[in-house]
């Protein structure tokens, strides 16, 4: 019997004895090793392909295909490349977080601070040993969510100094002031606070999180790709490459990281984003016009229009999909974007989300370029959920028009009458 099969069985029989399974016991009881789906190759023209990678070099990718077939693929092409099972969070039970000023974050199972070189252990024991003025921030517990929102937030309050934080009796004190090396034992940090002329070295095990405060470094590499691997890891890649079975990935802000063919440990890479500079989603983009019925009708009892979550605030879901982007628009609304002709297509799945209700009646979906109308469509609420595919060539358009309006009565102010556009968004 196939090995990973036979393993899976055991998962199956072990879950309906002693519940589900944590996904650590899962990941050892798979041999170490997350087990690598078919790979799934995404384009920017919108297609997709089922196959594996061979080999990346020289901004080609090598795809082999189901019928066999191996294909040479420009990477100016793709959007996204999956490899591997992407984890829903990282496989141990206890882990730190490691951001670096190039973006890049690493999910610790040990951390060392010895004079002016971090020394981290990844899942799957590999050793990393990243140089301390590249460290932005660590966060000495990143499986605590709440801790996460705390620290995030933390974050985006602190001035322009180092940032020590200790927890104590189940309060956080945060002290700023200037953090120094580590001993030589890797078990202790530097710390000078704020108005003190004294250094104290202060224990990592005592520590909630650092801060660093850096300049911009202004050798950081143009980032490639996202790559995420099957330690929850994330890094900020300006190159990458894939020979014999071995990725080799230098990370923007100059170090470089390598995958040993067949994983180190179960750590491999899971998927490769490349979106970047080739898509826009209409979320993360300004509009530079909007005509919102909330700002001149205070009855109205949903606002928006909101981005990526629906208009209840909640997850946006349109007929059974969820999408982790996406907008939720009210009727009369007018969103305008500047394109400036860089892009090629827009595409969006329109519809009803499935969590809010909404009054009967069509609603009318009016996709305009430079004034001229590209699209018009009519959708109505019926017994079934409904999802429209969209998509409209936009090359050389300045100015994207998308209008929510309410259709059939001339009358209708548009109460209750809204869509939701899932993955909204511009490619080149």
């Amino acid at each position: 019997m196939n090995t990973h099969l036979d393993c899976r069985m055991h998962i199956v029989l072990l879950s309906r004895l002693f519940g589900r399974l944590p996904q650590t016991v899962a990941f050892f009881l798979l041999g170490g090793a997350f087990v690598a789906h078919g790979g799934e190759l995404r384009l920017l023209d919108g297609t997709s392909r089922q196959g594996d990678a061979i080999s990346l070099e020289k901004g080609e990718l090598k795809f082999k295909g189901a019928d066999g077939r191996v294909l040479p693929i420009p990477m100016d092409s793709v959007l996204r490349l999956d490899l591997a099972t992407l984890p829903a969070r990282p496989p141990m039970e206890k882990f730190s977080d490691l951001e670096l000023n190039d973006g890049t974050l690493l999910r610790c199972s040990a951390l060392k601070v010895a004079d002016k070189t971090l020394e981290v252990t990844l899942h799957g024991g590999m050793v990393l040993k990243v140089p301390l003025e590249k460290a932005a921030n660590w966060l000495a517990n990143g499986a605590d969510e709440a801790g996460r929102r705390d620290w995030d937030s933390r974050m985006a309050k602190r001035k322009r100094r180092d940032m020590l934080a200790i927890a104590k009796q189940g309060a956080i004190n945060s002290l700023e002031g200037t953090l120094g090396s580590g001993d030589a034992e890797g078990k202790t940090i530097g710390f000078t606070p704020q108005g003190i002329d004294r250094e104290a070295r202060v224990p990592l095990t005592n520590i909630y999180g650092l801060a660093f405060e850096r300049a911009p470094d202004p050798n950081l590499e143009p980032v490639l790709a996202r790559l995420f691997d099957t330690g929850g890891n994330r890094l900020a890649a300006s190159a990458l490459t894939l020979t014999d079975g071995i990725w080799k990935v230098r990370l923007s802000g100059g170090m470089e990281i390598s995958y040993p063919s067949g994983g180190a440990g179960g750590l491999a890479p899971a998927r490769l984003d490349l979106s970047r500079g080739k898509l826009a989603y209409l979320s993360d983009m300004e509009p530079t016009l909007v005509v919102d019925p909330a700002k001149e009708d205070s009855t109205r009892f949903r606002t928006g229009p909101t981005r990526d979550r629906n208009l209840d605030l909640s997850p946006l879901r349109i007929a059974g999909i969820s999408y982790n982007k996406g907008l939720g628009i009210s009727a009369p609304t007018v969103l305008e974007y500047d394109l400036a002709g860089e892009y090629r297509e827009f595409r969006c799945v329109a519809g009803f989300d499935d969590a809010v209700p909404g009054a009967p009646g069509p609603v009318l979906l009016v996709i305009e370029g430079d004034g001229k109308e590209l699209v018009r469509r009519e959708l109505a609420r019926g017994p079934s959920r409904i999802s429209v595919p969209v998509a409209v060539a936009v090359k050389d358009v300045q100015k994207l028009r998308v209008s929510v309006l309410p259709a059939g009565d001339e009358l209708s102010l548009g109460y209750g009458k809204h869509l939701h556009l899932g993955e909204a968004r511009v490619s080149k």
